[in-house]
């Protein structure tokens, strides 16, 4: 991938707890993993951060493809796992209380020759202000607590997509040594990737004709 990364840098809290931050800094991807799609998603900023075992992740990114496309690829919450590469099986559960969709997932996350299928299920909904909000259910796989959060921006003729994250791995049975860099590897392609792919759905003919869903509470 044609884009280069800050270092690490490590500091601690008050409280003792190392925080690890990780910068990808803002530049056009051309001939990279996002080549093959008509035009290039502007990265304006992915980061990266860990606290303990919790992760954060907050990305930047311009699509270029008009917003109500985009809103319409992303509202199709049993479609939002194909885009992420690392997903494996989804299962639809079925409504959920708050009127969106309970899903359940499994990924395969590999660090080398090592790999760790990471389980866990969601709520996913649209929010009134358009956003798509996807919340980890407790006590139900491998990741007890998190959230998803996509948001759109119009933007001229294209999109911004940006999206933040909140994951507590401390349920993943992995030594740290291992579930950093698998952490991180994956809350970075979870930014990169779900754009690219979130780029070439919006850029296809058939997008006009998809309906999307309407926001929870609305009539």
């Amino acid at each position: 991938m044609y884009c280069s990364q800050k270092p690490q840098s490590e500091d601690r809290s008050q409280t003792g707890r190392a925080t690890t931050r990780r910068w990808i800094p803002a530049l056009a991807l051309l001939g990279s993993s996002l080549a093959g799609i008509a035009g290039a998603a502007e990265i304006n900023l992915v980061e990266v951060e860990r606290s303990g075992q919790m992760y954060r992740l907050h990305s930047d990114i311009t699509l270029r493809a008009p917003l109500e496309r985009v809103r319409v690829v992303l509202s199709r919450y049993e479609r939002i796992p194909r885009l992420d590469p690392d997903i494996r099986e989804v299962t639809i559960l079925g409504p959920n209380a708050n009127g969106g969709v309970r899903m359940r997932l499994v990924s395969s996350q590999c660090l080398g020759v090592i790999c760790k299928r990471v389980r866990w299920t969601q709520d996913v909904r649209t929010l009134p202000s358009g956003d798509i909000l996807a919340e980890m259910v407790p006590s139900d796989g491998d990741i007890q607590a998190g959230w998803v959060r996509y948001r759109t921006v119009h933007d001229d003729h294209q999109t911004r997509l940006i999206v933040d994250a909140e994951i507590d791995a401390s349920s993943i049975p992995l030594p740290g040594v291992l579930l950093d860099p698998l952490m991180q590897r994956r809350l970075e392609n979870e930014a990169l990737e779900t754009a690219r792919l979130v780029e070439l759905a919006a850029s296809r003919p058939n997008t006009r004709s998809m309906t999307a869903l309407p926001p929870a509470g609305s009539t």
